[in-house]
């Protein structure tokens, strides 16, 4: 057994390696007992709670992995059920075709096989004989199998259509049922291996946490009984040493005995020294205070921007999404509109040569209805002389009739597509306007985004001056740290020198006994030394733990960062893997139930096949026949395109025509009118000459007359 001393001695050497000083009471000894113990019940509860939480998650692991053993299982039943199944059909399929091959030697010579052939369209085939027939049929049979393996090769398609008969066709479906069964059950054998391989992996790495937390909980509760033990002893030595104002007394009478004037006075002023110190100490440890105050009102103002920043950072990032959607959108929309931009310029140019063309029509129109106007005035006035000179220029007034009515006709046609033309000229407008609004509005959007985005790289560089500008501050706590941590060094020091003056003392105790008081103001003073240390110590550690946590929040948070991102990382490859053991999972599923698909469909498949490929032939030449027809009125299009702009351009040269034409009646009515002033003037010569006839013949009737009297008097 181990005597109390070499036990205390051991307490001591344990406190002095956890960072105790050695000269420190019995009280600070077991407040850092106290210390020590709540941190080891602290750990032990966080121990104890991370190994049910890393049970839970190996036991829902394990769940896990027992219902993906099973899925795995069932799996593999179903492989083999499958396959089981497919070889029973297989079976099924060989007793059919030796069942058919023997029918078909049977029915070889039989009318009915001409029959079918003829109904098929291979009546020369019907005329031929058997040998012929099956020497045909095998090599139809070969080409057919050849194109199934170049189909089978190039798109895996399982609708593929194959035809075959005879005894080949059972030997052919034999190697490539059992080569399938062959790679049916090497996958089911890697997965299975797969799946045992990553069931030991599992059970090696929880075995191996498992055992980290059994050593850990060990190593925690051995802790647990070592604080236990040295709590008891510091214990049962607390209550040893609770007569310590006896010694204090007999320290207090040796010291009244010893001592000397000059002695008394140095210690007079070791003491006002010391007093002053503390002064100093106890304003510093006030600044530190209130630094440390500010710095954890900085720190929890940070947390709030930190946390404010996330959010905005959060936002941003969405807004930057939306924005980026919105800037292809645009520039979508913006393509559009200058194709539609190209568009309405085109159609704005050709507007702008029709209405040139409407001006130019109308101008010749209304040129047309002045003249139609001056002729029918002059219809009106000389309607005599109007009958005379139209028989000789009858054969032109139909033409020009015929002319200004196609012309009144081209002006109303011109006159409806210009309404037509302006109709689509206003909705294209508002179609852009809309298109501008639109625009006009995600422009908005996106200066509001930048200018947010720019507000918030601006609060994250005062964010990082604020950082900054607490680290700055954290330099200069641990900077006035460590001058009180020397400071009370030399305080330690200074303590020590007095205690080893007092065992000075003590040795002089039987010299002098006036030293009474001065012992006493001493002690006092050492009790008050010893406090102030006490709570400088405290706010010391206090403080440094603080600041230790501060560190160790902003390592935690960068970890966590670091550890977030990995973990989502290895999330997404988890993920990734998942689908694709998922997809493999269903690949072969299908592939199965296609499998049995195929080997239920291949009767169906071989009697349909000459069927489809006729309706196939007959949808292609209907496409052809709809095709070629769509090609004819596509040309027929072409033709009245062409031909309505010939008619377009005749219609242009006939309104050329028209104009010389006109340039030609013109100067007709200009003939017509010098001819009927010329008649005029034969008209007039005519009654001239006619009243000069007249008065001819009435002085012709007056000497007639005179005569016959004459006559009639002889």
């Amino acid at each position: 057994m181990e005597s109390p001393r070499d036990v205390h001695i051991q307490i001591t050497h344990k406190l002095t390696e956890d960072g105790l000083n050695p000269a420190s009471n019995d009280l600070e000894k077991l407040l850092f007992l106290w210390k020590l113990y709540q941190h080891a019940q602290d750990d032990l509860v966080q121990a104890r709670t991370s190994e049910n939480r890393l049970k839970d998650a190996q036991a829902a692991e394990m769940k896990e992995v027992e219902s993906y053993v099973e899925h795995i299982r069932q799996l593999s039943d179903e492989r083999e059920s499958l396959i089981q199944e497919l070889e029973s059909e297989n079976e099924v399929l060989k007793a059919q075709i030796v069942s058919m091959g023997q029918e078909g030697k049977a029915v070889g010579g039989q009318p009915e096989v001409a029959e079918m052939l003829t109904k098929q369209g291979l009546a020369e085939l019907a005329k031929s004989t058997p040998s012929e027939q099956i020497a045909y049929l095998l090599v139809e049979r070969a080409r057919l199998l050849e194109e199934l393996e170049e189909r089978q090769s190039g798109s895996n398609n399982p609708n593929s259509s194959i035809h075959v008969e005879g005894r080949s066709l059972e030997t052919e479906l034999k190697e490539t049922l059992e080569q399938e069964r062959a790679e049916f059950e090497q996958e089911l054998k890697q997965e299975k291996e797969s799946a045992k391989n990553f069931l030991e992996q599992l059970k090696r790495e929880h075995e191996e946490e498992i055992s980290a937390l059994i050593e850990d909980n060990g190593k925690l509760e051995e802790d647990l009984q070592n604080a236990e033990m040295l709590l008891s002893q510091l214990k049962a030595e607390l209550s040893k040493y609770t007569d310590g104002d006896d010694l204090e007394g007999s320290m207090n009478e040796g010291m009244m005995k010893s001592g000397s004037s000059e002695d008394r006075r140095r210690l007079e002023e070791e003491r006002n020294q010391l007093n002053r110190q503390r002064e100093d100490i106890e304003k510093e440890m006030e600044e530190i205070e209130s630094d440390r105050a500010d710095f954890q009102k900085e720190k929890d103002l940070f947390y709030r921007e930190k946390v404010e920043v996330e959010k905005e950072k959060s936002n941003l990032q969405r807004e930057m999404s939306k924005l980026n959607e919105l800037k292809e959108d645009l520039e979508d929309e913006r393509i559009e509109i200058d194709l539609e931009r190209e568009v309405l310029e085109k159609e704005r140019q050709q507007l702008k040569k029709r209405m040139e063309e409407f001006e130019s029509r109308k101008a010749v129109s209304e040129q047309d209805d002045l003249l139609k106007e001056k002729t029918t005035q002059e219809e009106d006035e000389k309607e005599g002389v109007r009958a005379k000179t139209l028989r000789s220029g009858s054969p032109a007034r139909p033409a020009n009739d015929m002319m200004l009515r196609k012309v009144i006709e081209d002006k109303t046609k011109i006159e409806g597509e210009l309404v037509q033309m302006k109709a689509q000229m206003r909705s294209m407008q508002k179609e852009k306007d809309a298109h501008d609004d639109v625009v006009q509005t995600l422009k908005k959007d996106l200066e509001k985004s930048l200018v947010l985005q720019q507000q918030l790289q601006h609060k994250n560089r005062n964010l990082i001056a604020d950082l900054d500008a607490l680290e700055a501050q954290t330099e200069e706590l641990e900077t006035k740290l460590e001058t009180v941590t020397k400071e009370r060094d030399n305080l330690a020091a200074k303590c020590e020198s007095l205690s080893v003056e007092l065992k000075t003392l003590r040795a002089d105790a039987n010299k002098s006994s006036t030293l009474q008081d001065i012992v006493e103001i001493l002690t006092n003073d050492k009790k008050q030394l010893t406090e102030s240390l006490e709570t400088i110590k405290i706010k010391y550690e206090q403080t440094s733990n603080e600041k230790e946590e501060l560190v160790n929040q902003t390592k935690k948070l960068s970890k966590e960062e670091q550890d977030l991102t990995n973990h989502v990382q290895v999330l997404k490859q988890e993920l990734e893997k998942v689908t694709r053991e998922k997809e493999q999972l269903t690949s072969e599923k299908q592939e199965l139930l296609s499998v049995t698909k195929k080997q239920e469909e291949v009767e169906n498949l071989l009697r349909a096949d000459l069927e489809e490929t006729r309706k196939i032939k007959e949808k292609l030449t209907n496409q052809t026949e709809t095709l070629s027809k769509e090609n004819k009125d596509l040309l027929n299009r072409l033709d009245r395109a062409k031909e309505e702009l010939e008619a377009a351009r005749l219609q242009v040269q006939e309104i050329d025509k028209q104009k010389i034409i006109i340039g030609h009646l013109k100067d007709q009515n200009q003939q017509v009118q010098g001819q009927l002033k010329s008649a005029q003037l034969e008209l007039e010569r005519s009654k001239e000459k006619e009243t000069m006839l007249i008065t001819n013949q009435h002085l012709l009737q007056r000497s007639h007359g005179d005569t016959e009297k004459r006559l009639v008097f002889y």
